[in-house]
């Protein structure tokens, strides 16, 4: 038994992995969200926001890295760089949306997290668009 480390960047590379494995080509369709990890940086987070990212990625699969201080309430903000896949981010969001309804106000610091997250998400789609296109002209 040999164990390799592998740099799986493109849905190509998956496709050729799953093949020589001779996995099910159909399988693809649920593999492709879980190959790809984004990092997602967002500054001048409340602390307790920060605090909530993180206890929420870890319980999903991912995880979001604060300042240290974040655990003691010792700061009042903090930078995150959350690493997840798209599926769990939006297992966050949807838990958010849900306790938007609860909370009822667009002044909570849970609403600015969701509406972050969101924005975030649709800047990295517009980019994979754009990378896409790029190469497809190369």
């Amino acid at each position: 038994m040999n164990i390799y480390p592998l740099n799986i960047t493109t849905q190509e590379n998956l496709r050729g992995i799953c093949s020589k494995i001779g996995a099910d080509y159909r399988a693809l369709a649920y593999l492709a969200p879980k190959f790809r990890i984004l990092h997602l940086y967002a500054d001048d987070i409340d602390y307790r926001a920060a605090s909530f990212l993180k206890q929420e990625m870890l319980a999903r699969g991912g995880d979001t890295i604060v300042t240290k201080h974040v655990i003691d309430g010792k700061t009042d903000k903090s930078d995150i760089l959350i690493m997840a896949t798209p599926s769990q981010l939006r297992s966050l969001q949807e838990k958010l949306k849900a306790m938007l309804l609860i909370f009822q106000t667009k002044k909570n610091y849970l609403f600015q997290m969701f509406y972050q997250l969101h924005t975030l998400e649709q800047a990295h789609l517009k980019r994979k668009k754009i990378v896409q296109l790029w190469q497809h002209l190369r």
